[in-house]
């Protein structure tokens, strides 16, 4: 190319574009907390994507929260936050015991319900895993605890952890999104 290709006029609109690919790039990344609306339910879940709060050498586990609002809206004041707990691991490690406390500041946070639990078993040529859930349900007002809370701890059957940084920031970037 000649030098006359690169006028003050082509410099100038080569800025722009670099300016607004650098402005519209958050626009483009993913976002971390997702709404789906079911428009024949007429319910919106608000749902964190799943962050691992473990690993271990048995495998893995994550912790995503989710609330549900009625109609097509991620704001409003629902009555629980549902905690669900993804393991993915070579046995069972939560057939026996799926028991959850969250630790907020100290505090002890524990469900107002029952927890669920269900195990679905995989086999591959490789291995055998085990694929588990458990859910919780916190009162909003604990979650709320929990994801203003600058130290925070769980344990979830035989797994403790504890939750720092940007994980912490998702969760209160939720609480944000429920109009209490």
């Amino acid at each position: 190319m000649s030098r006359e290709a690169y006028t003050p006029l082509a410099v100038k609109g080569l800025a722009w574009v670099i300016v607004m690919l650098v402005l519209a790039g958050p626009a483009f990344a993913e976002s971390e907390i997702q709404s789906k609306y079911d428009k024949f339910k007429n319910l919106t879940v608000v749902s964190t994507k799943p962050v691992e709060v473990h690993r271990g050498f048995g495998g893995s586990l994550t912790l995503s929260f989710s609330y549900i609002c009625e109609g097509n809206t991620d704001s409003c004041h629902p009555d629980r936050v549902f905690a669900e707990f993804q393991a993915n691991s070579m046995m069972r490690l939560y057939k026996e015991d799926h028991s959850v406390i969250f630790l907020a500041d100290r505090a002890r946070i524990l469900p107002v319900e029952k927890e669920g639990w269900h195990c679905d078993v995989g086999a591959d040529a490789v291995s055998v895993r085990a694929y588990e859930t458990i859910t919780a349900q916190l009162k909003v007002a604990d979650f709320l605890k929990f994801a203003g809370a600058t130290h925070v701890a769980a344990e979830v059957g035989p797994t403790r952890f504890t939750v720092k940084g940007k994980d912490l920031e998702l969760w209160q970037e939720l609480a944000k999104k429920i109009g209490h």
